[in-house]
């Protein structure tokens, strides 16, 4: 379940850092401030008897605030990561069936090319069992007929 606050990534990413935050004590309780855009100020309405009641509030919301911050900008980024991931394998997958399929080596060359422009002559060759001249030589002639772009 992600909790939702009014702090922005920014704040969140403040708020986490256990650098951020002091308990102090003023003779009589203990309060806690927070440094947020380089303004210290006091983060807890109300005081604390204890030492160990402070940091153990402290400590509580900054598991919060780290949870909110992965849940935003983490676990987004790592499933952006993942799809991505899996995009160039099915890119992979389908690359090897061509190479294993019975059409020409031009019209594979093109294929290939087609669905993954980053492959380079030197993986081409190993993937097509070839030298990498002739798969130069096939580049360089779809290149003139315009099946392959530049």
């Amino acid at each position: 379940m992600s909790v939702k606050n009014s702090w922005s990534n920014e704040d969140l990413r403040q708020l986490k850092d256990i650098r951020n935050h002091k308990i102090k004590y003023d003779g009589y309780e203990y309060y806690w401030i927070r440094n947020l855009n380089d303004k210290w100020e006091t983060h807890f309405i109300k005081n604390f008897e204890t030492m160990d009641k402070a940091y153990s509030y402290l400590m509580y919301n900054i598991g919060k605030w780290e949870k909110e911050f992965s849940n935003r900008i983490v676990k987004p980024r790592n499933e952006l990561l993942l799809k991505q991931q899996k995009e160039k394998l099915e890119i992979e997958f389908i690359t090897y069936e061509i190479a294993q399929s019975q059409i020409k080596t031009k019209e594979k060359i093109c294929r290939i090319k087609n669905i993954n422009d980053e492959v380079s002559v030197k993986e081409l060759s190993e993937l097509l069992d070839l030298q990498t001249s002739i798969v130069h030589r096939h580049i360089r002639n779809l290149k003139k007929s315009t099946l392959l772009s530049a």
